[in-house]
């Protein structure tokens, strides 16, 4: 439904209002707006492919989706057990069962 401006689009400093009255009554710190788009991009990443992703985030470049992925190492660790464990591979699993911080997952 087009908004009820001269262009039919919300207006920037419509946009700036109401976010500062948001964060001023959820008592939270004022952050970068373009700071959830990064986390949810971040978020996704562990459940929809990275072509996918770049699609949904309407980026024209996919160097500008792969700035937003930041896997932690946990979720390579599940990556990979999700890999192995599907392809019938158990060999490498040791490397993954070592505690974090081991030379050989570094």
């Amino acid at each position: 439904m087009p908004t009820p401006t001269r262009s039919g689009h919300v207006e920037a400093s419509s946009l700036k209002k109401q976010r500062a009255k948001a964060v001023e009554r959820a008592g939270v710190e004022p952050f970068v707006l373009y700071i959830l788009r990064h986390t949810c991009i971040t978020r996704w990443a562990k459940h929809v492919d990275p072509y996918t992703l770049h699609v949904i985030a309407g980026h024209t470049d996919m160097s500008t989706t792969k700035r937003c992925l930041h896997p932690s190492e946990a979720d390579l660790r599940e990556a990979m057990m999700k890999v192995w464990a599907q392809s019938g591979h158990t060999g490498q699993k040791a490397i993954l069962d070592q505690p974090q911080g081991s030379p050989a997952i570094n």
